[in-house]
């Protein structure tokens, strides 16, 4: 009866063969999700970056006769409407002498955030806020400072992982 057991426990050749197939088509499987992940990431760093800093040159113009007349109000509104959209998730205006004119959300602190993965996320896309000069007539009159918002690509990172 040992026998018996012993070899009806053996697997046959067959069976030997789909259990490597299946296991190079899960290593396979594992190894492009991985390369394709990392291919996305590094995609969406630069086209995230590119984004809020043509964003802030965008915005820059925007906000260009608010600063001019020192006009906190019209710059605040302006900076709601802007930031409504989710493009960014805080934004600094300032004059040429760096005093504040408007501000608008959260600010540059992600440890807020209680999530690990949107904090790991965030600080890799964004390791620190765009800042581009507003010019009138050529001249700078002021600065607008932009940090980027992470949700899209957060987002992608969750569907991601759970594929």
């Amino acid at each position: 009866m040992d026998k018996f057991s012993a070899a009806h426990t053996r697997l046959s050749f067959r069976k030997t063969l789909v259990r490597i197939s299946v296991i190079s088509v899960v290593t396979a499987m594992i190894v492009a999700w991985l390369f394709i992940s990392a291919t996305s990431m590094l995609s969406f760093r630069q086209y995230a970056d590119k984004n809020l800093q043509l964003l802030a040159y965008t915005v820059s113009h925007s906000l260009e006769a608010a600063v001019v007349f020192r006009d906190g109000n019209a710059a605040m509104d302006t900076l709601n409407e802007l930031g409504k959209q989710g493009q960014f998730s805080s934004a600094i205006v300032t004059d040429n002498k760096g005093n504040e004119l408007a501000h608008w959300g959260e600010g540059n602190d992600h440890s807020l955030r209680t999530d690990p993965l949107a904090r790991m996320v965030s600080g890799w896309l964004f390791p620190k806020p765009v800042q581009q000069p507003i010019l009138h007539n050529g001249i700078r009159v002021g600065n607008i400072t932009l940090t980027g918002e992470d949700a899209t690509v957060t987002d992608f990172v969750y569907r991601s992982l759970s594929v």
